[in-house]
């Protein structure tokens, strides 16, 4: 959902942000019986546009929200829309095959939509990816858990993409890959090798899971109790760094940190850190305990409470 700061902003000034959707606004002065002079709206700095405009972008938006929010922040004027494309660039965010198609014709340079304020291309503007997968969309709209899926669009999506974008070269800024599967269990990315093909550029990987109340009553006690080890002799992550993993069972926890030889940094919820924390590998220096959202803090630093 959109922060809240931004939503009381809005609400606050959003005849400064959207006079033409103001009614109640005139929208011009008159200063002589036969002549009118247009009103100059007090427009926000470009830096202001920037940072609302980030913020909302990148906060956790289910996929009919997201696009309802591409469609309509850049028709505000060309300010909020050479902020958008620069933004959305940099962070992209997929949530159907559609917009992964879209992205790769974006990459492939096949259309030019790029205002002229934004001199970099797609291809090197792009630092991170998100993929949202989610049980109760497409084909299954009723909130459901997914145990396994032969095949699903979403999750067939982020194989090709990562394939694409590791075979052909594609985004060289690229250092950032988070996975967001919601009302999905912990076996996906193992049954179908959703890592086996992996950009080497990538230094951080997220992976979160998260339940709908309405699919089951307690998902989290339920699939971390019948998630089993699987092999992961078909992914290898040397180039990962950091790995953040919420909502895992320690099990799956352990897997995803089997995979990255040379991790440094894992981040996790507090409860399954202090159980993997004596079992992570040598090359990992610093842990992070995730105690609720938004505040994390090292391992050291639970120590020292």
């Amino acid at each position: 959902m959109i922060p809240s700061r931004w939503l009381k902003f809005i609400r606050t000034h959003g005849f400064v942000l959207f006079p033409r959707f103001n009614k109640h606004s005139p929208q011009t002065l008159t200063t002589a019986p036969h002549s009118k002079m247009t009103a100059a709206w007090p427009w926000l700095p470009t830096e202001l546009v920037e940072r609302i405009v980030g913020d909302i972008w990148d906060s956790s938006l289910s996929t009919v929200d997201r696009d309802k929010l591409s469609s309509t922040l850049p028709l505000v004027n060309s300010t909020w829309l050479d902020a958008f494309i620069r933004i959305s660039s940099q962070n992209v965010h997929i949530s159907s095959s559609a917009q992964a198609q879209q992205f790769l014709r974006s990459l492939r340079e096949e259309f030019v939509a790029i205002p002229r304020a934004i001199k970099n291309s797609p291809d090197s503007l792009c630092h991170s990816i998100t993929f949202r997968i989610e049980s109760g969309v497409g084909e299954h709209p009723v909130p459901q858990i997914f145990l396994y899926s032969l095949h699903n669009p979403m999750g067939d999506t982020l194989t090709s993409l990562l394939y694409n974008v590791d075979s052909l070269d594609y985004l060289p800024n690229l250092r950032r890959i988070s996975i967001e599967y919601v009302d999905w269990g912990y076996d996906d990315l193992f049954d179908h090798h959703r890592l086996a093909v992996f950009p080497d550029q990538v230094e951080e990987l997220d992976i979160s899971w998260t339940f709908n109340g309405q699919a089951c009553n307690s998902p989290h006690k339920m699939f971390k109790g019948r998630y089993l080890r699987h092999s992961c002799g078909h992914m290898s992550l040397p180039g990962v760094k950091k790995l953040r993993l919420h909502g895992a069972s320690a099990q799956t926890v352990k897997d995803l940190v089997s995979i990255c030889p040379n991790l440094k940094e894992v981040e996790t919820d507090l409860a399954v850190g202090l159980e993997i924390r004596s079992s992570l590998p040598a090359t990992v220096d610093t842990l992070w305990f995730r105690i609720l959202p938004g505040v994390i803090i090292s391992a050291r630093q639970f120590d020292e409470l």
